[in-house]
């Protein structure tokens, strides 16, 4: 039940965000910059190698 709210509350957020001046252009860069956030934190991070003598 939470999960379905949740869901609910983004597609109203959405629709304010479509019908509002405009909408479609910053929706699409939101996308754009939620992606590329998604991409940084999912990135595999080399670590630096062990140096002994």
């Amino acid at each position: 039940m939470r999960i379905f709210l949740i869901l609910l509350l983004h597609l109203v957020t959405t629709v304010a965000k479509l019908i509002g001046p405009g909408g479609t252009k910053a929706l699409v860069a939101e996308s754009l910059l939620l992606k590329h956030q998604q991409l940084i934190v999912n990135r595999t991070r080399h670590r630096a190698p062990n140096l002994t003598s």
